[in-house]
């Protein structure tokens, strides 16, 4: 019987995995959740081949997570700070200039979420509970012209041949010896 403290090493290397794979599964319930107001506004960005769909999502705050690098080290709690003060200072690049262009109003990271069109389909289909409908076949849907499959002596007047009729009653008193009554129009 193993023991359950042997596993636990293994939830310290998946723990950033699960939560990434959380994150992530919160920010497309939040997606779910807000898509009418996503899709009614103008800032969607389309791709032509792959049939995805960028939304860029506004308040929203996506958190990356990364180790610090060797040379940005500083310590945390010790030395002489005060709430607000910047800990440890970026080494400059080589080469590099402090000039540059400037950001927007806001100052922030536009995040956009990529999404398939068909997932945004499904969505939409949930929303309005509609019923599922199965396709009808194809023969069905496409009928030729009518014809008609035979010809009947008696029987709905629909499915009669007056000519034929007509014709077969003539070769049938051609044959009698006797006269028989005259044809009326019944």
């Amino acid at each position: 019987m193993p023991d359950h403290h042997e596993h636990l090493w293994y939830d310290l290397f998946s723990r950033g995995a699960r939560d990434w794979l959380r994150h992530n599964a919160k920010i497309r319930a939040s997606v779910r959740e807000q898509l009418p107001r996503l899709i009614a506004e103008a800032d969607i960005l389309s791709t032509d081949g792959n049939r995805r769909v960028r939304m860029p999502v506004r308040f929203l705050e996506h958190h990356r997570f990364k180790l610090s690098q060797d040379q940005e080290q500083s310590g945390v709690g010790q030395g002489k700070a005060s709430p607000g003060d910047t800990l440890g200072s970026p080494v400059p690049q080589p080469g590099g200039t402090d000039e540059g262009g400037g950001g927007n109003d806001q100052g922030g990271v536009e995040f956009v979420v990529e999404m398939k069109v068909d997932e945004i389909v499904d969505w939409i289909w949930e929303e309005l509970k509609l019923p599922e409908l199965e396709p009808r076949a194809s023969s069905i849907l496409e009928e030729e012209d009518w014809t008609r499959e035979g010809w009947d002596k008696r029987g709905a007047r629909a499915r009669l041949d007056r000519r034929r009729t007509m014709k077969e009653a003539i070769k049938r008193r051609a044959v009698q010896p006797e006269p028989a009554a005259p044809f009326t129009n019944d």
